[in-house]
């Protein structure tokens, strides 16, 4: 498999983009930005390795990020116009599922793309669903090393 996905990977160029001025690429929890863009109002999150023009872009530090487009043969190092570097910082806080890191300079664009949302109905569920998940992969585990099949799903 993994031989697979690294034949994959180096069939595509890839370059290292900066963002403009002292701009930064913020850190979501959907690190890698799958992208099929159009225009500003028509693009969606749904590219693939075998979509002549789909992009991928994957920030590394807050930096510098590494992106590819597929069908395309464009390489090397880029530096991003202010509004593209808007842009993708956008896009990757809207591709964000629930967290985004940025530092503190960043607060501004992030809250006006992603509120903050507090709500402490949502956490008491979310708890729950990990703690039923601790237990339930707990006993699994211990049905595994006593040599007991585990219960299909």
């Amino acid at each position: 498999m993994l031989v697979r996905f690294e034949r994959l990977i180096c069939q595509h160029r890839w370059r290292a983009i900066e963002p403009a001025d002292d701009d930064e690429w913020p850190l979501t929890d959907h690190p890698v930005l799958t992208l099929n863009y159009f225009r500003p109002d028509q693009y969606d999150f749904g590219a693939g390795w075998g979509r002549d023009g789909s992009e991928f872009i994957l920030p590394v530090s807050p930096r510098v990020a590494v992106c590819t487009q597929v069908g395309t043969n464009n390489h090397g190092p880029t530096s991003m116009t202010a509004q593209k570097t808007h842009g993708i910082q956008r896009l990757m806080a809207e591709r964000a599922l629930r967290w985004i890191i940025a530092r503190p300079g960043a607060a501004e664009w992030v809250s006006s793309v992603r509120p903050r949302t507090v709500n402490a109905e949502a956490y008491a569920r979310e708890q729950e669903a990990w703690r039923r998940w601790h237990l339930g992969h707990t006993e699994s585990e211990m049905e595994f090393r006593a040599g007991k099949k585990p219960p299909a799903t």
